[in-house]
């Protein structure tokens, strides 16, 4: 299963300790995560550039995790809409647990 994770960067200085976090607990569980904090990001590195590439990533997943709150967030927003549009199914907080014994 293709997890993209989601959460706001702007203004949260430990953004990316943050994504790797995440990423980390994912990949112990079995998901092949997608942080798009370490995507190549071979462009003119506009925030448009940023984006972009980052819903490519997020287009060939199967689920979205969102790592914090997104209200704020223009990037995040527009993640969420953009899986809500292709059915990328948001994958919820849980327990570890809980993910280890549920069929994807």
């Amino acid at each position: 299963m293709k997890l993209y994770l989601s959460g706001a960067i702007d203004n949260n200085p430990d953004y990316f300790e943050e994504f790797e976090d995440y990423e980390k607990e994912f990949v112990s569980m079995g998901f092949d995560v997608v942080n798009p904090c370490k995507l190549p990001h071979q462009h003119n590195k506009t925030w448009a550039s940023y984006i972009i590439e980052d819903l490519k990533a997020l287009e060939k997943c199967d689920k979205i995790f969102y790592i914090n709150d997104i209200s704020k967030s223009y990037g995040g927003r527009i993640e969420k809409l953009f899986a809500e549009k292709l059915g990328i199914t948001e994958l919820l907080p849980f327990k570890k647990q809980e993910v280890k014994n549920e069929k994807f």
